[in-house]
């Protein structure tokens, strides 16, 4: 500092002032927030934490809160429980003020989780006359309705409570279905899947002819076999014997791939039980299917590899067969001789076919399963197409 005097003398001084700034006081809520299952009305304590409070201050808390009953409280808690159990509570909030200034509020966030799907159908998965299916793990304020995908196959004694009783009045397969709901809205489904009475026809279908495959030894030949649960099947013939692996596609469909030799090509001839603890369904056919061998499928793949003007669909097919042009705006030539025919592996006229405007139709119902050779002749042309019959 600088002082002067009357008679024109400066003076200097020097004086040390300490300045200090006060903190900010902060609030912390805890927890932060709270995640609610339906039915939970436990008591939950909130705590709010203060820091950067001047000594001697004025120092208070007042709370916000819906859907909750209070419990208790003290100067810096509070202690609550949901009012209700089938409807969320609002957010907790609390509003700190310091000699009388308020600060801004904190606030607890208050969620439902989900519904709980851990329950679980117990029974048997093959039910000759009666069966009894229990539902395990049901929590508090959750019931539980029965129903059925198949009520062909039977009926239930009740659609409600923890168990029921299926009875069979019929058989195939079915699915029991229990569904779950709380006093919140929310639900799940558990299924268990089951076979009324003995089992079904056998049934082999051919599966798709590009599954097929052959390495040095082995030509393997894929068929679909459908097994309900509960069911084995058994092979008591296979002409010619073969190896076989199964896979699960799912829906009780399997992919049985037999392994036959490379150079075999005649029919596939079979005799199977399906069998369960109600009884068993015994399968026997004779030249419905056809094997080539891995050499003739080289040759047809050839041929089918050749550019041709039509195209064939479905293929496979159990039915009706289209014949179109492969591109409608390459019209063959106006006065064109076309006509198709239709053999089998061995070379034998299974339909001779009438092409008009360039499309026909046909059926290949009560030919045997197997492949074919649909020759289509246009003028001196030949084009060949590789056709399965299922």
């Amino acid at each position: 500092m600088v002082f002067k005097s009357s008679g024109g003398l400066e003076y200097t001084s020097t004086c040390i002032f300490t300045i200090s700034k006060a903190l900010i006081p902060s609030f912390t809520l805890s927890p932060t927030s709270q995640i609610l299952a339906c039915e939970d009305t436990n008591v939950r304590t909130f705590t709010v934490l203060a820091s950067n409070i001047p000594n001697g201050a004025n120092l208070s808390y007042g709370w916000g809160f819906t859907g909750w009953n209070e419990i208790s409280r003290t100067f810096n808690t509070i202690t609550l429980s949901p009012a209700s159990g089938a409807l969320l509570p609002g957010n907790v909030m609390v509003f700190p003020t310091v000699n009388g200034v308020a600060y801004p509020s904190k606030t607890c966030t208050v969620t439902s989780s989900s519904i709980d799907p851990t329950g679980y159908i117990s029974g048997s998965t093959t039910v000759c006359t009666t069966g009894t299916y229990t539902f395990t793990g049901l929590l508090g304020g959750q019931s539980v309705a029965w129903s059925l995908s198949n009520t062909t196959a039977g009926n239930l004694s009740t659609t409600t409570g923890n168990s029921t009783i299926f009875t069979a009045t019929g058989s195939g397969s079915v699915d029991i279905m229990a569904t779950v709901s709380n006093t919140c809205g929310e639900s799940y489904t558990k299924t268990l899947s089951l076979f009324a009475g003995s089992p079904p026809s056998f049934s082999l279908k051919n599966d798709l002819y590009e599954n097929q495959s052959c390495d040095i030894k082995y030509h393997y030949v894929p068929f679909i076999i459908k097994k309900p649960v509960g069911v084995s099947l058994s092979f008591e013939f296979l002409y010619p014997n073969a190896s076989y692996t199964a896979t699960s596609l799912g829906n009780n469909d399997y992919r049985y791939t037999f392994a036959f030799n490379k150079s075999y090509s005649g029919y596939f001839n079979v005799n199977a039980t399906f069998t369960n603890s109600c009884g068993s369904s015994y399968f026997e056919t004779e030249g419905e299917y056809y094997i080539q061998s891995c050499d003739q499928i080289q040759a047809n793949n050839n041929l089918n590899n050749t550019e041709n003007s039509f195209v064939i669909f479905p293929n496979p097919a159990s039915d009706i067969l289209t014949i179109e042009l492969k591109d409608s705006e390459n019209q063959l030539e106006k006065d064109a001789t076309i006509s198709g025919e239709l053999f089998d592996m061995f070379g034998q006229s299974k339909s001779k076919i009438k092409i008009s405007d360039n499309k026909a139709t046909f059926s290949v119902k009560g030919l045997k399963k197997g492949i074919y050779i649909l020759k289509i002749y246009v003028n001196d042309q030949v084009e060949n197409h590789q056709i399965a019959v299922e």
